[in-house]
């Protein structure tokens, strides 16, 4: 995937709530047409689309959206 492509890029975010990290430098790009958020119970989820939506605010770290 190359920067024409890609919708989101997270480059190293970090966020925790009150005493449980929930991200620590984590990256990753996304690409067009990609709609899934997978994980288990209290994965961060929820806590990764209120990142995206603008809700909540990262800790450490940027959110890119094309």
């Amino acid at each position: 995937m190359n920067e024409e492509t890609t919708v989101l890029q997270v480059q190293g975010l970090g966020f925790s709530h009150p005493q449980q990290p929930v991200f620590a430098g984590w990256s990753a790009r996304v690409g067009p047409g990609t709609t899934l958020v997978q994980g288990g119970e209290s994965s961060g989820k929820t806590t990764l689309l209120r990142l995206l939506a603008g809700v909540l605010a990262p800790a450490q770290g940027q959110l890119v959206l094309n």
